[in-house]
């Protein structure tokens, strides 16, 4: 009766490590399942950052642009001003401003506004070319997260159900080995 008894408990041991491994198995496949959707959402809102960072920038692009049409066109108009006023002053003092010093003075000064309007307009350009590159910058880096993101989600998923398959092989070398002890205790071992 005694080996009886220790059979059976050593029976229900070897049953109860078995059902740990399992339970272990499980809760490791549904933790990588939770990893794996973590990974998903936080690559998603990360993405989206992104992409709201990239049309940011382009909305930067297109401001630099319309600022600097608006300074260029200033820069036009002060030099319209000023080529007028020197015009009207040197028809104030009955000077022929189409000729000699008057006529340089007048070309000069339409000459340095219209690098000045250039300038102005190159320089909108180049900022709006960073602003550009910018955005383009931030949707490929949206792009890579979103993949990193994926990636790393099904390493995530996978390592769950490496682990989960770990804890059924471990119940089955259990329940086995567990088994073959039973067999050996009941019947005892034969040597050859």
């Amino acid at each position: 009766m005694g080996q009886t008894a220790a059979t059976v408990f050593s029976g229900a041991g070897v049953g109860f490590a078995a059902n740990a491994s399992l339970r272990a198995g499980k809760a490791a496949q549904e933790a990588g399942d939770f990893n794996a959707a973590a990974t998903i959402n936080e690559a998603d809102y990360n993405a989206r950052v992104a992409t709201y960072n990239a049309k940011v920038a382009e909305l930067q692009a297109q401001d630099a642009i319309a600022r600097g049409q608006i300074a260029e066109s200033t820069a036009r108009a002060s030099t319209a001003s000023k080529v007028g006023a020197i015009r009207a002053d040197y028809g104030a003092q009955g000077v022929n401003v189409d000729v000699g010093s008057p006529a340089e003075v007048v070309r000069s000064v339409a000459s340095g506004g219209a690098l000045d309007a250039m300038t102005v307009r190159l320089n909108a350009a180049r900022e709006a070319w960073g602003f550009s590159v910018q955005a383009a910058s931030e949707r490929s880096q949206s792009e890579a997260i979103r993949q990193k993101g994926s990636v790393d989600a099904w390493n995530a998923k996978t390592q769950g159900n490496v682990a989960r398959s770990a804890g059924r092989n471990q119940a089955a070398a259990t329940i086995l080995g567990g088994a073959g002890q039973l067999i050996r205790e009941r019947y005892g071992a034969r040597r050859p």
